[in-house]
């Protein structure tokens, strides 16, 4: 059963965080940024969560992604994005 927050915009960017742990303290760490900071954790989730599947596909562990409160508190959002290589042609086993 997924956790019933109450702000919709929460919902949506814990939806798209590649981590599900403590869902209560991302509402509380949510509640605590404002309205640009909300806009901005929004816009970068989705590179973060690319950024995250592409070092899984590459044999890293979840256990280094931060809790999603944790990135929260911590003003992650606003963090420059690492560069990326870009991904190799998937290999044709035929």
């Amino acid at each position: 059963m997924p956790y019933p927050f109450k702000d919709k915009s929460c919902a949506e960017w814990y939806a798209q965080y590649p981590r599900k742990k403590a869902p209560g303290d991302v509402e509380r760490a949510w509640t605590k940024l404002d309205a640009d900071a909300q806009a901005q954790a929004l816009k970068t989730v989705k590179g973060f969560k690319e950024f995250w599947i592409r070092r899984l596909l590459e044999g890293d562990n979840i256990c280094y992604c931060p809790f999603p409160a944790s990135y929260l508190n911590a003003g992650r959002h606003w963090d420059e994005p690492d560069p990326v290589a870009p991904m190799p042609p998937p290999v044709d086993f035929r």
